[in-house]
């Protein structure tokens, strides 16, 4: 199976209950993407920055010239778009991150797309306004795309218990159960491609193994 971990307990009910908590342990985490089709981009380069932090995202001027540098601007006139990724829990992390992503998730789906692009606008006129920036001339477009069950759940450090490795609930979660076994990011706490493949070989084996192939 691969699937997210919060369902698999209702797809297969006759899991052992010890399992089914563990699979219940972690929530996605809701990421939110923000991109702003500029005009131009002479406000960053006066104030001498390429990206700034923002309440709603991180904002980066022409972000894949900055990653490859295969495209460079030569002209600060050239409408140019500014693409912002914000992790919707982050602002409800504490005192817990399970139910941070929950909350974060709520309050991203009842936030309006109105509110949530008068909120970038304000955030880019005090971060560029001392540029020259001004979000009525300079926003010819503006797109918030919201992910609500985004990212495989990651531990965090302050907020979750300090399990013992064979203890972890991923690890409890994606234990075998008679001919199923469990591969997705949720079964390594960890968001990446090469975790899902490396969870996904696991699964495999599991299969052979526990069903006396090998």
């Amino acid at each position: 199976m691969a699937c997210f971990n919060n369902i698999i307990r209702y797809i297969v009910p006759e899991l052992p209950q010890e399992q089914k908590e563990a699979l219940a342990y972690a929530s996605k985490v809701p990421m939110q993407y923000t991109n702003v089709l500029l005009r131009n981009w002479r406000p960053w380069k006066k104030l001498g920055v390429s990206e700034s932090r923002l309440l709603m995202a991180t904002i980066s001027i022409c972000t894949w010239t900055i990653r490859s540098r295969s495209e460079p601007i030569n002209s600060t006139s050239r409408p140019t778009n500014h693409r912002g990724a914000h992790d919707a829990k982050s602002q409800f992390t504490r005192p817990a991150a399970q139910g941070a992503a929950t909350v974060g998730r709520l309050d991203m789906l009842n936030t309006s797309f109105q509110a949530g692009e008068l909120e970038v606008r304000r955030q880019l006129a005090r971060t560029l306004g001392p540029g020259g920036f001004d979000p009525a001339g300079d926003i010819l477009a503006l797109t918030i795309n919201r992910w609500p069950h985004g990212y495989a759940y990651t531990y965090d450090t302050l907020s979750d218990p300090s399990f013992a490795p064979e203890q972890r609930p991923h690890v409890i979660g994606r234990r075998a159960f008679g001919r199923i076994a469990i591969a997705n990011a949720d079964s390594g706490a960890a968001a990446y491609t090469n975790e899902a493949i490396d969870q996904a070989e696991r699964a495999v084996h599991d299969c052979l193994f526990s069903n006396g192939y090998v």
